[in-house]
């Protein structure tokens, strides 16, 4: 069984990621990562600083599988774990 504390914990995350507003920032922040246009850049500066948004960008939107995944190997470990002691 997973501490209540860690449970409430991922939960909250996993009820904000199916709340409209949630699809709505996505799809707002895909919005913003589209419109970089790298081509037009006019330097190694811009290009650079384009590049560290596009890496922020994507690591906000890929956070919920991040929380999802590491969700569902705590899970994983936790059963194991109890099947572990069962037979012990």
């Amino acid at each position: 069984m997973l501490d209540p504390e860690l449970e409430k914990y991922y939960n909250n995350y996993l009820d904000l990621f199916m709340t409209e507003g949630w699809k709505q920032f996505e799809e707002d922040t895909n919005n913003v990562i589209k419109s970089i246009n790298l081509l037009s850049l006019e330097n190694a500066k811009a290009l650079h600083l384009a590049q560290g948004q596009m890496e922020i960008l994507n690591w906000v939107l890929d956070w919920k599988n991040s929380v999802k995944n590491s969700y569902e190997s705590l899970q994983e470990e936790t059963i194991s774990t109890e099947e572990q002691e069962n037979f012990q």
